[in-house]
């Protein structure tokens, strides 16, 4: 009887030993980062973001991205993210349809430039009439931005200019260096980035009007006192002397975190009906 009542005792302490990391689990965040670059560049940069969430919440605040913008988008669709930091065509359908609520967003403005190298020949969009251009995804609202930008000035993509779609910034400028390109479509931070990332001098001969930029999201889901939190915390570091925060702030390509007004993001809803009008 003895020994039955030790070994009840051992299978109790089994269970509780198994179920209390999945208790834990239960209780932690998603943390999910749009695949703006690889999944191995984006980690150092919002993994320390996600331990400053944990530290603020009192809980596990896990970081998450996907190895392509379909798959990110896909798990955003399905609500599987707590926190997401998305791009701007993503906030209309994460905000209308999947439930998420606005926190705050990046203070600058999201434009898409044209970068050639530094001793490169053309000094304006127009010394590239004939020429491949190559660009990040076809999906992302960098390449759209172009596209209405060229337009615009009456140039024709596919005609006058051909767009060739990478599969992301790095591989776009990578095109150019081999010469398979004469230029690099990318966001207005990538210019620094991939300097000095590829250890390269670039120049910038165009420049998009700006849309509101990336913006973190929280799923309904999350209690408000935690998205107060999480607000309140990143609207912060703009304001502080901390190196540290600086310092995550400048490794994001933000200065600072303004908060979101869902009105902000009406040109983006303009923008995409017209695209899907089009």
């Amino acid at each position: 009887m003895n020994f039955s009542r030790l070994l009840i005792s051992l299978v109790a302490v089994s269970v509780i030993s198994i179920c209390w990391p999945l208790q834990l689990l239960a209780n932690a965040y998603t943390f999910g980062v749009l695949p703006y670059v690889s999944a191995t560049r984006l980690e150092p940069i919002y993994a320390p973001v996600s331990l400053e969430m944990s530290a603020t919440l009192g809980t596990t605040v896990n970081f998450r991205t996907a190895t392509e913008d379909r798959q990110f988008f896909q798990r955003l669709k399905q609500q599987s993210y707590d926190f997401a930091l998305v791009q701007p065509f993503w906030y209309p359908p994460a905000v209308d349809q999947f439930n998420y609520v606005p926190l705050v967003r990046f203070s600058e403005p999201l434009t898409a430039v044209v970068m050639v190298l530094a001793d490169s020949k053309a000094t304006s969009i127009d010394d590239l009439l004939g020429a491949t251009v190559a660009t990040p995804p076809e999906l992302t609202p960098i390449t759209h931005m172009i596209r209405r930008d060229l337009k615009q000035r009456g140039i024709e993509p596919g005609k006058d200019i051909e767009l060739k779609a990478s599969r992301a910034i790095d591989s776009c400028m990578q095109q150019v260096i081999i010469g398979a390109a004469s230029a690099c479509v990318g966001p207005h931070f990538a210019h620094r980035m991939l300097e000095t990332k590829l250890n390269i001098k670039l120049r910038t001969i165009l420049e998009t009007v700006g849309i509101p930029n990336f913006a973190l999201l929280a799923h309904s889901r999350v209690p408000p006192e935690d998205r107060r939190k999480i607000t309140d915390m990143l609207l912060s570091w703009g304001n502080s002397d901390n190196s540290k925060f600086t310092n995550l702030l400048n490794r994001m390509n933000t200065r600072r975190f303004i908060p979101v007004t869902d009105t902000d993001y009406d040109v983006v809803r303009f923008f995409l009906r017209d695209i899907t009008n089009k």
